[in-house]
């Protein structure tokens, strides 16, 4: 009974400290896998600009970039737009009104138009709802490109993932109360052969 209840206490020990852990470090682990799928969106939403901008009509031709617009826009499963060097809209693949109109104060253009890329979240107020915007810079042809897509389509692969990592998560601590009690149950028996001096102290 005295053994058994050493065994508990061990047990208990290595339990706490064991989840506790493993609960920190799934804290830390989900935030860095955040940011590394904003990274990979990132990277993802550059190339996809960056190849679009190499097939964009080189031309102020709005009959025409429109054209560009709604040809490649269900392909890439994006919503485009194609703003020229001075801010204003040549075309775009969802909202007529929008040509002629200044996106100077949208902070992806102006990234873009330093020759940065630009990213950026808000609210649609076009679409109705929230959108994640990255912008790129076609020099050789003199104006910016931008992406658009729904920021639900990747809260989905991200909701998909988290699911993932929250199941992995809950069974961390079940695994880690099983290898507690067998590791508290080494020690009361290593330290029990110590003592009747089974155990060899030295090698």
């Amino acid at each position: 009974m005295v053994r058994m209840s050493r065994i508990w206490k061990l047990y208990l020990l290595y339990t706490v400290l064991l989840v506790a852990g493993m609960t920190l470090m799934g804290f830390i682990l989900e935030d860095r896998l955040k940011n590394k799928l904003y990274e990979h969106l990132q990277d993802d939403v550059t190339t996809l600009a960056q190849v679009l901008g190499k097939v964009m009509p080189d031309t102020e031709d709005q009959d025409i970039l429109k054209g560009f617009c709604k040809t490649y826009c269900p392909i890439a499963r994006v919503r485009m737009t194609v703003i020229g060097g001075d801010g204003r809209v040549l075309a775009d693949s969802e909202e007529k009104d929008a040509v002629g109109q200044s996106r100077l104060d949208r902070s992806e253009v102006q990234s873009a138009l330093t020759g940065n890329t630009g990213f950026a979240v808000r609210f649609s107020d076009t679409l109705k709802m929230e959108m994640f915007y990255g912008a790129v810079l076609v020099q050789e042809k003199g104006k910016v490109l931008r992406l658009a897509m729904p920021m639900s389509r990747v809260k989905m692969f991200q909701n998909e993932l988290m699911l993932l990592f929250s199941l992995a998560l809950f069974m961390a601590p079940i695994i880690a109360m099983i290898v507690s009690f067998f590791v508290a149950k080494y020690k009361i028996y290593q330290g029990d052969m110590y003592k009747t001096g089974a155990w060899p102290r030295h090698l």
